[in-house]
C-alpha cells in the first residue's frame, strides 16, 4: 500500500558558490533578527554577491528558507533508508547516534532553524519524513487499508519526541545529556513500535 506521508522535499539543483554564500548569509543574518526582517539587499551584502545574483537563483527569501530546509533534510533521507531496510528494534542507536551526528555537523542551521528562532515548516517537514520512515518500516509488508485514526496518534507522538530531542541536544551539549535523551529516543522508539502493533493487533482483529 502507498506510505500516506509524503515528505514532498524537493530536489535541489547542483550546489553553486552563489547559493552556498547566500545560505551562510541566511545564516548568520538569522542569529540576529527575524526571518521577515531580513532584506535581500542586506542579505547580499553579507553574502558579498550581487542582487542581480540573489534573483537569478531566487525570486525571495522564503523559496531561499525553502531550499534550505529541504536540503538539510534530504541528507537525513540516507540515515534513515539503513534503518528502513533494517529491523527497527535492532536499529534504535543507530537511527540516533548516526542522526545526531549528522545534526552536529550542521549545527548552526539546525540551532538556528530548532531553537534560535524556530522554524515551523521545517519542524513539520522533518515530522513527515520520520512518519514516512516508520511507516516504510512497519508497513512494507502489510497490505491492509489505508491509516486508521487511531494508527496516526503514535506516529504523531515519537516524531514530535524525536524532534524536540534533537531540539534539546542542541542547547545542552554535554556528553551526559547526549546519552541520557539517546536513551529516552531509544525507549521512545521501542514503546512506538509496540504501541502500534497492539493498535494495529486490535483493528485487524475487529
Amino acid at each position: 500500500m502507498n506510505n500516506p506521508f509524503s515528505p514532498k522535499l524537493k530536489t535541489l539543483p547542483k550546489m553553486t558558490s552563489g547559493r552556498i554564500a547566500l545560505w551562510q548569509a541566511m545564516t548568520v543574518l538569522g542569529y540576529k533578527k527575524q526571518y521577515h526582517e531580513i532584506t535581500v539587499k542586506e542579505l547580499c551584502k553579507t553574502a558579498y554577491i550581487a542582487r542581480s545574483t540573489f534573483y537569478l537563483t531566487y525570486k525571495n527569501i522564503d523559496e531561499l528558507l525553502m531550499d534550505m530546509e529541504d536540503y538539510y533534510l534530504r541528507q537525513l533521507i540516507p540515515i534513515y533508508d539503513v534503518y528502513v531496510k533494517t529491523n527497527y528494534l535492532n536499529r534504535q542507536d543507530h537511527f540516533c547516534s548516526d542522526t545526531i551526528r549528522y545534526i552536529q555537523e550542521n549545527r548552526k542551521v539546525f540551532y538556528l532553524f530548532l531553537v534560535q528562532q524556530p522554524n515551523m515548516r521545517f519542524i513539520q517537514k522533518w515530522k513527515i519524513l520520520i512518519k514516512y520512515c516508520l511507516w516504510e518500516n512497519l508497513k512494507k509488508d502489510d497490505t491492509s487499508g489505508a491509516l486508521a485514526p487511531q494508527e496516526e496518534l503514535p506516529f504523531e507522538m515519537i516524531s514530535g519526541e524525536i524532534v524536540t530531542a534533537h531540539g534539546i541536544l542542541l542547547k545542552y551539549t554535554q556528553e551526559e545529556t547526549v546519552e541520557d535523551l539517546k536513551k529516552v529516543l531509544n525507549e521512545g522508539l521501542c514503546f512506538f513500535g509496540k504501541m502500534y502493533t497492539l493498535i494495529n493487533t486490535g483493528q485487524n482483529a475487529q
